[in-house]
């Protein structure tokens, strides 16, 4: 990979890249199997920005993400030509939970099809990701207080029916609220 191939996207953090989750930019040489990352695509990555800036193997850059996403991204970064969007978790760093981050962009096809190259951004989603999860979570409470008011608001009903099926619902938020509690533990975890 040549030198240089990587160009830096602002490094301002009030800069309108920045407030829009950009965080920098990712170039792939498919012939030689290797991705340049700018300073803060590496850094969510957990890579040493000097040595993502000139390339990094691309099982390097794979290593650093859940297990699940990365025949996804290969697979993309294989893909025949075309815009691709990669959507992916890294693995934990610094002893917290990892990043979801999105790298857009386009490959490069030679004559016959196969990709030669590849270019775009990297978005960090880490804060939407967390906000729609804490979304969920008051959501999932809110139902789970409600049918706790409203099994108590049956009880004096002589309505067995009524309790049974406010009880199958109890027992189905119970479930989804495990869910949710076993994808936060599990994200920790990654």
């Amino acid at each position: 990979m040549a030198d240089g191939l990587i160009h830096f996207l602002s490094e301002d953090p009030h800069s309108p890249l920045d407030a829009s989750g950009i965080v920098g930019d990712w170039v792939h040489d498919a012939p030689s199997s290797r991705i340049a990352l700018s300073r803060g695509s590496a850094a969510r990555l957990g890579l040493e920005e000097e040595a993502s800036a000139h390339g990094v193997p691309l099982a390097v850059f794979l290593d650093r993400l859940r297990p699940q996403d990365r025949p996804l991204v290969e697979a993309a970064l294989a893909a025949a030509g075309g815009i691709v969007e990669m959507r992916f978790e890294t693995g934990p760093s610094d002893g917290g939970g990892g990043r979801s981050l999105v790298m857009r962009g386009r490959i490069e096809t030679d004559g016959a099809g196969g990709p030669t190259s590849g270019s775009g951004v990297v978005i960090d989603v880490t804060e939407e990701r967390d906000a729609e999860r804490l979304h969920e979570q008051r959501r999932i409470n809110r139902l789970a207080d409600h049918a706790i008011a409203m099994r108590g608001m049956v009880e004096g009903m002589q309505r067995p029916r009524l309790g049974d099926l406010i009880d199958e619902m109890l027992t189905e938020i119970a479930f989804e609220i495990a869910r949710l509690l076993r994808a936060e533990h599990e994200q920790s975890q990654a």
